[in-house]
């Protein structure tokens, strides 16, 4: 299974005692049938031929070679004792067959550039963050912290606009002019996310059962938006959102369109959007008659 931080760092403790303690190492060929007699461990289930190489770390006498503290099969070259080795750092752990893992360190020259490259990322992130070196993991989990805090926040307060724009949808439903039954929803809200609006443009839809609306937003002083919908029934008489917002877009400065149900459009002119919607409600109107 996979070894927790904590077997890790315990490796890498015992590797650097071994290496800081300046054993020897032997290397001697044998038949592999001694080998395996002796105890030395073959790794990753590769192949072997009759003769073999050991290597013995913690003895550099072949007569005491039962007395290493690491003995193995072993094709490659290795250092004549282990504070050659120098440095020790683990850099992976992984998975590579069912029930089997690998460890993967750096040593010497490689160690080096690793910790070199790790020096400069870390002067970054003290530059970036203003702090010393040393503090910057207590930074990083502050700024964590502080974005937690923010979003949560920012959805309690997109909850309250939310409910707010549902506020200021009801109170145009509650003035909005009524013809054969047909309620003429038309008026501003305030800049928000548009899943609010259109929230808000369902919920009237259904409250009112029959209607046409149309909504103005102002964002800044030069973005306008208008949303458009219609009631299935009105659409079935030939009264369609679309149709509403390419007409009344171009006083906006703008241009839109959409589905039968909802049309939207967006435009460089809010001071017109007053204008937009009174053009609206007399081209509804003008549909219902």
């Amino acid at each position: 299974k996979a070894l927790t931080d904590e077997q890790l760092r315990h490796v890498e403790q015992h590797v650097r005692e071994k290496i800081a303690e300046n054993h020897p190492v032997a290397c001697i060929e044998m038949p592999i049938d001694q080998a395996k007699q002796l105890g030395a461990m073959a790794l990753f289930g590769e192949k072997y031929g009759d003769q073999v190489r050991v290597v013995a770390v913690g003895t550099n006498n072949a007569a005491l070679i039962t007395q290493s503290f690491s003995l193995e099969f072993c094709g490659g070259t290795h250092v004549k004792n282990t504070a050659s080795i120098g440095g020790f750092k683990i850099v992976r752990e992984e998975s590579i067959s069912a029930g089997v893992r690998r460890i993967t360190a750096l040593t010497g020259q490689g160690l080096t550039e690793y910790l070199l490259d790790r020096c400069e990322i870390t002067d970054a992130l003290s530059a970036t963050l203003k702090v010393p070196t040393a503090q910057i993991v207590e930074r990083v989990d502050k700024l964590l912290e502080d974005n937690k805090k923010l979003a949560k926040q920012l959805k309690t307060a997109a909850k309250a606009g939310g409910t707010d724009t549902m506020a200021q949808a009801q109170a145009l439903l509650e003035k909005a002019e009524t013809v054969d039954g047909t309620a003429i929803i038309t008026g501003q809200l305030p800049a928000g996310p548009v899943d609010q609006v259109r929230a808000a443009i369902d919920s009237l839809k259904k409250k009112a059962k029959s209607a046409a609306i149309v909504i103005g937003i102002a964002e800044g002083k030069d973005k306008a938006m208008l949303i458009a919908a219609v009631t299935d029934d009105l659409v079935k008489k030939g009264l369609k959102a679309g149709d509403i917002v390419k007409e009344v877009a171009p006083i906006v400065d703008g241009r839109g369109g959409g589905r039968p149900q909802m049309a939207q459009a967006g435009g460089k002119n809010p001071a017109k959007i007053k204008d937009a919607l009174k053009a609206a409600t007399e081209m509804i109107k003008q549909k219902l008659a």
